[in-house]
């Protein structure tokens, strides 16, 4: 009724003496205790988030790659002086005397791929950002900048990453109830982070956002 097994058999990753090898009766032996309501681990969210971000840093390395601009130089001078001619260019001086060598032969290579390295950073900070939302840690929301963002969504913001870590916390105390009644063990779970703080102040009778001055006259 529970979706919790009535058995379990506790695996000894670490051979440590205190883990029975026996089968263990569920609330009388051991007490099963999960950090969400769908009894699903964290690790299956976070994994999917961890390889979405590596996924477009990877295609942010690729459009990188694309965007430099190679130069295609036919051989047929002094290959001395056109390497000489490469080597100071690439060390950045800013004028070239060069004898004998034509200036047509530096010829870049475009690839014509968009550049698109911004939109893909923006789509990996909301990636990383919905992440922390869901872990119930601090962020910006969907933007970089806050100031962007209306009081309105800013504090939405704000009540989903407390939601989360509320949805946590509650989670675990109500394991720690579980061990102290099964097993008459008291165990407590403190948070590291406060509660993130709604932003702005509203004072009675006022309401939040810009003000419009009202003439009286």
């Amino acid at each position: 009724m529970y979706d919790l097994p009535e058995t379990v058999m506790l695996i000894n990753e670490h051979a440590s003496p205190l883990v029975p090898s026996n089968i263990q009766v569920v609330d009388k032996d051991v007490c099963i205790g999960f950090i969400q309501r769908n009894k699903k681990p964290l690790s299956m969210i976070v994994d999917w988030y961890v390889e979405r971000i590596a996924q477009v840093e990877m295609v942010i390395n690729t459009n990188l790659h694309l965007h430099k601009m190679p130069y295609l130089i036919p051989v047929e001078e002094d290959q001395a002086k056109i390497e000489d001619a490469v080597r100071r260019i690439i060390n950045n001086e800013l004028v070239l005397f060069v004898e004998g060598v034509d200036p047509n032969l530096f010829k870049a290579v475009a690839t014509g791929a968009p550049y698109i390295i911004d939109k893909l950073h923006e789509y990996k900070v909301g990636l990383e950002n919905e992440l922390k939302t869901y872990l119930g840690v601090d962020n910006q929301g969907a933007v970089e900048k806050r100031e962007q963002l209306q009081l309105d969504e800013v504090n939405a913001n704000n009540d989903e990453i407390n939601d989360y870590a509320s949805n946590f916390l509650d989670c675990l105390n109500e394991f720690c109830d579980n061990i102290k009644e099964t097993l008459g063990i008291t165990i407590s779970v403190k948070p590291t982070s406060k509660p993130v703080d709604m932003a702005g102040k509203v004072h009675n009778g006022e309401k939040p956002g810009p003000k419009e001055e009202i003439n009286n006259d």
